[in-house]
């Protein structure tokens, strides 16, 4: 969703605002997402809203990799300590090992100081999991603009200048703009509506009895399919419990 979203807004040489809402995710995720925006020839703005969201942990880390990092009032960002997440038993277990710790706080720190952003802050959302409201955020320089809603976002970055990670200065005409609300292409829903616990628990079942209808009926053509069925569920299952 992210990678169709930039590619429209190159499209329409027009900056991209992302929406930041999320409880974190799979770190390979993040990283590939921070690599999109770096990789981006528009600005993308990272913007967590509405009032009362949150952007923990990965989302933390995806907006230090935006060109803007905006909060609406009443949001959190912060607590980006790793987790290992045991689908076999549902537990969580914090990571705290220097192997993979450092090149996280690495990652982070790096965004910070490419953006003139608070690097002591990146460090501490993971070594401490340091979290911070709108107004704190601003004051140590995490993030650039406070804002209530999208419009009040765009007036307030208007006229800014942005040096893209590939060296391209871009001057932000946003005041009155037009706002586009790209919610991705078929392919991404698709993928949303399978990754839905309810629906994988339906391709679970429709493949348990379909396997067992081919294997009593002797319709043995249908048993792919339906051993498709179970293991495509099984695998957007652990992905979707990972996500969280």
């Amino acid at each position: 969703l992210v990678e169709e979203g930039i590619s429209e807004a190159e499209k329409l040489d027009a900056p991209l605002i992302m929406i930041l809402d999320t409880p974190g995710g799979l770190l390979d995720a993040a990283d590939n997402i921070v690599k999109a925006i770096r990789n981006s020839n528009v600005p993308v703005i990272g913007y967590v809203y509405p009032i009362g969201a949150q952007a923990w942990s990965a989302g933390t880390l995806i907006l230090m990799a935006t060109h803007i990092a905006a909060m609406a009032p009443g949001t959190l960002i912060g607590a980006a300590q790793p987790v290992l997440y045991d689908p076999t038993t549902g537990e969580y277990k914090p990571v705290n090992e220097s192997k993979i710790i450092n090149p996280i706080v690495g990652m982070i720190t790096e965004l910070a100081r490419d953006r003139g952003r608070n690097i002591t802050a990146a460090e501490l959302f993971v070594r401490r999991n340091l979290y911070l409201n709108a107004e704190k955020a601003l004051k140590y320089d995490v993030i650039e603009v406070i804002a209530k809603d999208p419009n009040e976002l765009l007036y307030k970055i208007n006229g800014w200048k942005i040096r893209l990670d590939n060296g391209r200065e871009y001057v932000l005409h946003t005041a009155g703009a037009r706002l586009i609300d790209y919610k991705g292409s078929i392919r991404v829903y698709v993928v949303k509506a399978v990754s839905d616990p309810i629906i994988n628990s339906l391709l679970t079942t429709l493949g348990v009895l379909m396997l067992i209808f081919s294997l009593l009926s002797g319709h043995f053509l249908l048993v792919p399919l339906a051993v498709g069925l179970i293991i495509l569920s099984l695998i957007l299952g652990i992905s979707f419990n990972f996500s969280k």
